[in-house]
Protein backbone atom coordinates (compact mmCIF):
# COMPACT_ATOMS: atom_id res chain seq x y z
CA UNK A 1 0.00 0.00 0.00
CA UNK A 2 3.09 2.28 0.38
CA UNK A 3 3.87 2.11 -3.59
CA UNK A 4 1.98 4.01 -5.75
CA UNK A 5 2.92 1.42 -8.79
CA UNK A 6 1.13 -1.41 -6.81
CA UNK A 7 -1.88 0.77 -5.72
CA UNK A 8 -2.29 1.58 -9.34
CA UNK A 9 -1.66 -1.94 -11.05
CA UNK A 10 -4.09 -3.62 -8.07
CA UNK A 11 -6.76 -1.15 -9.36
CA UNK A 12 -6.20 -1.78 -13.18
CA UNK A 13 -5.72 -5.12 -12.45
CA UNK A 14 -9.28 -5.28 -10.69
CA UNK A 15 -10.97 -3.77 -13.29
CA UNK A 16 -9.65 -5.60 -15.76
CA UNK A 17 -10.47 -9.35 -14.05
CA UNK A 18 -13.93 -7.83 -12.54
CA UNK A 19 -15.10 -6.15 -15.89
CA UNK A 20 -14.99 -2.89 -14.05
CA UNK A 21 -15.27 -1.43 -10.59
CA UNK A 22 -17.87 -0.26 -8.68
CA UNK A 23 -16.74 0.17 -5.09
CA UNK A 24 -13.68 0.62 -3.30
CA UNK A 25 -12.47 -0.21 0.45
CA UNK A 26 -9.36 1.08 1.95
CA UNK A 27 -8.85 -0.54 5.19
CA UNK A 28 -5.12 -0.45 5.52
CA UNK A 29 -3.99 1.72 8.90
CA UNK A 30 -2.90 1.86 12.46
CA UNK A 31 -0.73 3.47 15.03
CA UNK A 32 0.30 1.68 18.07
CA UNK A 33 1.40 -1.84 16.21
CA UNK A 34 3.46 0.23 14.07
CA UNK A 35 5.09 3.46 15.73
CA UNK A 36 4.96 4.09 19.87
CA UNK A 37 2.73 6.66 21.33
CA UNK A 38 4.93 9.55 21.91
CA UNK A 39 3.81 13.77 22.59
CA UNK A 40 3.77 15.79 19.45
CA UNK A 41 7.79 17.36 19.85
CA UNK A 42 8.78 13.71 20.83
CA UNK A 43 7.71 12.20 17.50
CA UNK A 44 10.19 11.74 14.83
CA UNK A 45 10.00 12.43 11.16
CA UNK A 46 9.85 9.31 10.18
CA UNK A 47 7.10 8.20 12.51
CA UNK A 48 5.19 10.89 11.32
CA UNK A 49 5.84 10.09 7.91
CA UNK A 50 4.29 6.54 7.99
CA UNK A 51 1.72 7.60 10.21
CA UNK A 52 0.49 9.48 6.81
CA UNK A 53 1.61 6.74 4.38
CA UNK A 54 -0.08 4.20 6.09
CA UNK A 55 -3.26 6.44 7.01
CA UNK A 56 -3.66 8.93 4.53
CA UNK A 57 -1.53 9.31 1.53
CA UNK A 58 -2.34 5.38 -0.13
CA UNK A 59 -5.82 6.16 0.58
CA UNK A 60 -5.21 9.60 -1.47
CA UNK A 61 -3.72 7.66 -4.29
CA UNK A 62 -6.20 5.16 -4.73
CA UNK A 63 -8.62 7.24 -4.73
CA UNK A 64 -7.18 8.76 -7.12
CA UNK A 65 -6.63 6.00 -9.15
CA UNK A 66 -10.26 4.79 -8.80
CA UNK A 67 -11.89 7.92 -9.57
CA UNK A 68 -10.51 7.73 -13.13
CA UNK A 69 -12.12 4.01 -13.61
CA UNK A 70 -15.04 5.27 -12.12
CA UNK A 71 -15.34 8.53 -14.70
CA UNK A 72 -14.37 6.82 -17.82
CA UNK A 73 -17.00 3.91 -16.89
CA UNK A 74 -19.45 6.96 -16.38
CA UNK A 75 -21.75 4.77 -13.84
CA UNK A 76 -20.62 6.23 -10.65
CA UNK A 77 -19.33 4.22 -7.92
CA UNK A 78 -19.02 4.34 -4.01
CA UNK A 79 -15.47 4.40 -2.30
CA UNK A 80 -15.54 3.73 1.69
CA UNK A 81 -12.53 4.34 3.86
CA UNK A 82 -12.27 3.00 7.26
CA UNK A 83 -11.26 6.25 9.66
CA UNK A 84 -10.54 6.82 13.48
CA UNK A 85 -12.33 8.88 15.80
CA UNK A 86 -8.56 10.13 16.62
CA UNK A 87 -9.45 11.97 13.36
CA UNK A 88 -12.90 14.00 15.44
CA UNK A 89 -11.29 14.50 18.53
CA UNK A 90 -8.00 15.47 19.88
CA UNK A 91 -5.30 12.51 19.87
CA UNK A 92 -3.39 12.76 22.70
CA UNK A 93 0.41 10.63 22.25
CA UNK A 94 -1.17 9.78 18.60
CA UNK A 95 -1.37 13.21 17.07
CA UNK A 96 -0.03 12.06 13.21
CA UNK A 97 -2.36 9.43 13.44
CA UNK A 98 -5.37 11.56 14.08
CA UNK A 99 -4.09 14.24 12.00
CA UNK A 100 -3.65 11.52 9.07
CA UNK A 101 -7.29 10.35 9.80
CA UNK A 102 -8.79 13.55 9.94
CA UNK A 103 -7.46 14.07 6.49
CA UNK A 104 -9.59 11.34 5.51
CA UNK A 105 -12.79 13.07 6.31
CA UNK A 106 -11.58 16.11 4.75
CA UNK A 107 -10.55 14.02 0.98
CA UNK A 108 -14.10 12.23 1.74
CA UNK A 109 -16.23 15.75 1.87
CA UNK A 110 -13.73 17.06 -1.12
CA UNK A 111 -14.81 14.12 -3.35
CA UNK A 112 -19.11 14.48 -2.61
CA UNK A 113 -17.97 18.31 -3.47
CA UNK A 114 -16.37 17.46 -6.86
CA UNK A 115 -17.88 14.15 -8.30
CA UNK A 116 -21.91 13.30 -6.66
CA UNK A 117 -23.02 14.89 -9.83
CA UNK A 118 -20.93 11.50 -11.68
CA UNK A 119 -23.07 9.26 -9.47
CA UNK A 120 -20.02 8.93 -7.32
CA UNK A 121 -19.76 9.16 -3.73
CA UNK A 122 -17.27 8.67 -0.49
CA UNK A 123 -17.92 8.07 3.03
CA UNK A 124 -16.08 7.03 5.93
CA UNK A 125 -16.65 4.58 8.68
CA UNK A 126 -14.63 6.19 12.05
CA UNK A 127 -13.74 3.51 14.40
CA UNK A 128 -13.50 3.69 18.35
CA UNK A 129 -11.91 0.94 20.03
CA UNK A 130 -12.57 -2.44 17.78
CA UNK A 131 -11.21 -5.78 19.01
CA UNK A 132 -8.23 -6.57 16.06
CA UNK A 133 -5.81 -8.61 15.93
CA UNK A 134 -3.34 -5.57 15.93
CA UNK A 135 -4.62 -3.87 18.81
CA UNK A 136 -4.36 -7.36 20.58
CA UNK A 137 -0.87 -7.35 19.14
CA UNK A 138 -0.66 -3.51 20.01
CA UNK A 139 -1.94 -4.36 23.87
CA UNK A 140 -4.82 -1.96 22.86
CA UNK A 141 -8.27 -4.17 23.39
CA UNK A 142 -9.17 -3.71 26.70
CA UNK A 143 -12.39 -1.14 26.41
CA UNK A 144 -12.22 1.89 28.61
CA UNK A 145 -14.52 1.88 31.23
CA UNK A 146 -15.87 5.40 29.58
CA UNK A 147 -17.25 3.58 26.58
CA UNK A 148 -20.97 3.59 27.06
CA UNK A 149 -21.74 0.29 25.64
CA UNK A 150 -18.99 -1.14 27.96
CA UNK A 151 -17.06 -2.82 24.96
CA UNK A 152 -15.03 -3.10 22.13
CA UNK A 153 -16.59 -3.11 18.44
CA UNK A 154 -16.34 -5.94 16.51
CA UNK A 155 -14.35 -6.36 13.33
CA UNK A 156 -18.23 -7.79 12.13
CA UNK A 157 -19.61 -4.58 13.40
CA UNK A 158 -16.98 -2.89 11.24
CA UNK A 159 -18.09 -4.83 8.42
CA UNK A 160 -21.72 -3.99 9.03
CA UNK A 161 -21.30 -0.27 8.44
CA UNK A 162 -18.98 -0.85 5.33
CA UNK A 163 -21.13 -2.78 3.51
CA UNK A 164 -24.07 -0.48 4.62
CA UNK A 165 -22.22 2.83 2.86
CA UNK A 166 -20.84 0.76 -0.20
CA UNK A 167 -24.61 -0.17 -1.01
CA UNK A 168 -27.66 1.74 -2.32
CA UNK A 169 -29.37 1.58 1.14
CA UNK A 170 -26.78 4.93 1.78
CA UNK A 171 -27.33 6.53 -2.02
CA UNK A 172 -28.21 9.68 -0.68
CA UNK A 173 -25.00 9.76 2.03
CA UNK A 174 -21.77 11.14 1.10
CA UNK A 175 -19.14 12.98 2.19
CA UNK A 176 -20.23 11.76 5.47
CA UNK A 177 -18.65 9.99 8.49
CA UNK A 178 -20.25 7.27 10.52
CA UNK A 179 -19.31 6.94 13.62
CA UNK A 180 -19.09 3.64 15.35
CA UNK A 181 -17.79 4.17 18.87
CA UNK A 182 -20.04 2.82 21.54
CA UNK A 183 -21.25 6.06 22.19
CA UNK A 184 -17.47 6.62 23.29
CA UNK A 185 -17.74 10.27 21.48
CA UNK A 186 -21.25 10.92 22.95
CA UNK A 187 -20.12 10.76 25.87
CA UNK A 188 -17.98 13.87 25.70
CA UNK A 189 -15.15 15.70 28.30
CA UNK A 190 -17.05 14.10 31.17
CA UNK A 191 -17.30 10.51 31.14
CA UNK A 192 -20.33 9.19 33.57
CA UNK A 193 -20.98 5.50 33.95
CA UNK A 194 -24.12 4.29 33.04
CA UNK A 195 -24.59 3.17 36.97
CA UNK A 196 -23.96 6.86 38.29
CA UNK A 197 -27.03 7.93 36.31
CA UNK A 198 -29.56 5.24 37.06
CA UNK A 199 -31.99 5.92 40.03
CA UNK A 200 -32.04 3.74 42.64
Amino acid sequence: MRSRGDIDGLVRRAADELGGLDILVTVVGGQLAFVPAATIHETTDEDWDLMFDLNLRYVAHAVRATLRVFLAQGVGGTIVSIGSITGIAGSPMQAAYGAAKAGLASLARSVAAEYSREGIRMNLVSCGAIATPVAHAAQANAAPDWIPLGRSGSTNEVADATVFLASPLSSYITGQSLVIDGGATAVGPFPIRQAEIRTP
